[in-house]
């Protein structure tokens, strides 16, 4: 019968990945054929580093490691190992708080899958210190942290909070009150026989408050306008209406003011076409009158021309009967000149 090979995943929110989570890491993946690195998405929780930031992260610091593979996942985590053939948890300590908390974590698991076992172990003395809220809290005053995490984490964080971002570090402020808040809570005492536990009032008190007085002006008026935001969109949908139809009024008062501007251009138009033809009628009168006199004149002469030549024809014809007369009388008086024979 062929064996299964043992698989076991280190979860957490790895906000960044450090020397202390490597080291268990490193010391997990010798007892296990596969080693699955679980970054919990969580995306209510806001940290440094995006989701993708985080798996990039840690699979560039234990990229040496030859049977580690990087997943995601979100709800609880033991379902997503009875669904993957995960048999146990690795978890690390540092703390005797960090005891009693993974105990409890322990049974609880244990309750809702009795198959899957919970491997604790204890952390490197010299790392036993180190979590990830407090390598952002020191990066805030530019300590040294390079034995603290990988490189390629310095280099990121390095790349973060370069050029004192003021945003960046208000970021990290308010993730470093948020955690302590969770370790409050996950210190606490627990009420027995049920989900309660017992925290300093106080103690919480103060946090939230330092919590608001690091939230950006910014933000709150975000939280007012989401607040606001029906009154807000009202108000903007009547404010545009409001210049639509401001805009329309002027579009129509435009338009009429061309319309009456090509109106006032056509009669100008006529008026001048008319004053100039009114004008050229006199000329083209006199055209017209110098004409007909030209006319007259010309037939009055061409029937002068015709009545002297027909006077002209009578006058000569007269004159060659005339002529004529004398011609014979000349002849008769000739002749009796003449001797008798």
């Amino acid at each position: 019968m062929e064996n299964k090979p043992r698989k076991a995943i280190f979860a957490g929110s790895f906000d960044p990945i450090t020397n202390g989570h490597l080291d268990i890491i490193c010391r997990a993946s010798k007892l296990f054929d596969e080693l699955q690195i679980g970054v919990l998405n969580n995306p209510n929780k806001k940290g440094l580093f995006s989701f993708d930031e985080r798996v990039k992260l840690i699979e560039k610091s234990t990229s040496h490691l030859n049977n580690i593979k990087v997943v995601t996942f979100d709800g609880l985590l033991i379902n997503y190992c009875q669904e993957n053939g995960i048999g146990a948890l690795v978890r690390g300590v540092r703390s005797g708080a960090d005891v009693d908390y993974e105990l409890q974590m322990a049974h609880m698991n244990r309750e809702l899958n009795p198959d899957i076992e919970t491997i604790i172990l204890p952390s490197c003395t010299k790392y036993s210190f180190i979590s990830s809220s407090l390598i952002k809290e020191v990066l805030l005053f530019d300590a040294d942290i390079k034995n603290l995490v990988p490189k390629i984490v310095l280099e990121e964080l390095k790349k973060k909070t370069s050029g004192g971002n003021w945003y960046m570090k208000i970021d990290l402020e308010m993730i470093e009150l948020f955690e302590q808040l969770e370790e409050i809570f996950r210190s606490a005492s627990t009420i027995p026989f049920s989900h309660k536990c017992t925290v300093d009032k106080d103690e919480v008190l103060a946090i939230i408050n330092d919590i608001r007085t690091l939230i950006p002006e910014e933000v709150t008026q975000a939280v007012w306008i989401n607040k606001e935001r029906n009154k807000i969109i009202s108000q903007a949908k009547q404010d545009a209406t409001n210049i639509v139809e401001q805009a329309k009024k002027e579009a129509e008062r435009i338009q009429q003011e061309y319309q009456d501007n090509i109106e006032e251009l056509k009669k100008n138009s006529e008026d001048v076409v008319k004053a100039y033809v009114e004008s050229s009628e006199p000329v083209v009168q006199a055209d017209q009158r110098a004409k007909d006199i030209v006319d007259r004149a010309e037939r009055i002469a061409n029937e002068i021309r015709i009545g002297s030549i027909e006077y002209a024809e009578d006058v000569l014809s007269s004159v060659e009967y005339n002529l004529r007369e004398i011609l014979e009388e000349v002849k008769r008086d000739k002749a009796e000149l003449r001797p008798k024979k």
